[in-house]
């Protein structure tokens, strides 16, 4: 996946492959394949009587690098004083990685490309994203474009969408919010009805991936309903709306406000 050697402080993924009274032998699965080495006072914080009650061969582990030797490339590894949560982050993320690519490659391969330039690409793609899934997710939404603009070829990028679309559940977010919406104009009735129709209208044409809807809960309160694949969308949609409205309230002795959130998964 990376190229070079991790740097210092770093954390990798490896796999145990060889473990001795002196310390265990790890491939880094992120570089390649290159090998590492934890000795045996970086395994644990405490005292180890029997190395292998805390690595075994096989086992996936999260490490921090402590030194880097470019010339001779040796590596070790610490699995000391590694927070839970950053271990957790770490792996959660090398396999988000490791499933993106597994659905360029198998894409390349339908296709007759390069699976080297897929690689190439894939480094790419963690310029712009926390991870190879995550712009796979985003151009399943949004489509190929998202995968061009990255330097993908437009037959790619499709096939990789076409496979994204079988193998990758994208989870939709909602959010309710309940907003005030009042006009003391002699024709107010009319006025809100227009403002609150142009508010929404406005914002479906900004947040193209947004469903929204609107329901009169009771007057002056108003039900907004907000689905999409991205959830900081949601919250955005419902301030532009309120903000809209609420500019065009004002010239007709009125007002609109987001009262309350409600957020479901």
């Amino acid at each position: 996946m990376f190229e070079g050697l991790p740097r210092p402080r770093s954390l990798v993924v490896a796999r145990v492959i060889e473990v001795d009274e002196y310390g265990a032998k790890v491939e880094l699965l992120e570089y390649g394949g290159k090998q590492a080495y934890i000795p045996r006072s970086q395994v644990a914080p405490v005292r180890i009587r029997n190395i292998r009650d805390f690595v075994r061969e096989g086992q996936i582990v999260v490490g921090r690098v402590l030194r880097v030797d470019e010339k001779r490339e040796e590596i070790d590894l610490t699995l000391k004083f590694i927070r839970k949560d950053e271990a957790e982050r770490k792996l959660g993320e090398w396999k988000r990685n490791r499933r993106g690519v597994t659905i360029m490659l198998e894409a390349a391969r339908k296709i007759g490309r390069d699976k080297r330039k897929i690689m190439t690409l894939a480094r790419r793609l963690l310029r712009s994203y926390t991870d190879v899934l995550a712009a796979i997710e985003e151009a399943i939404v949004k489509g190929a474009d998202v995968l061009v603009k990255e330097g993908f070829d437009r037959e790619l990028a499709e096939k990789i969408v076409e496979l994204g679309l079988e193998r990758v559940s994208i989870p939709t977010y909602e959010s309710r919010f309940i907003i005030e919406a009042r006009c003391y104009a002699p024709d107010g009735a009319v006025v809100l009805r227009r403002a609150l129709t142009a508010s929404l209208n406005e914002a479906k044409r900004k947040f193209r991936e947004v469903e929204l809807n609107f329901t009169n809960i009771g007057s002056p309160r108003y039900l907004l309903k907000a689905r999409s694949h991205d959830p900081k969308q949601l919250r955005q949609a419902a301030e532009l709306i309120v903000k809209l409205a609420d500019e065009e309230l004002r010239k007709h002795d009125g007002l609109c406000r987001l009262l309350e959130e409600e957020r479901a998964k």
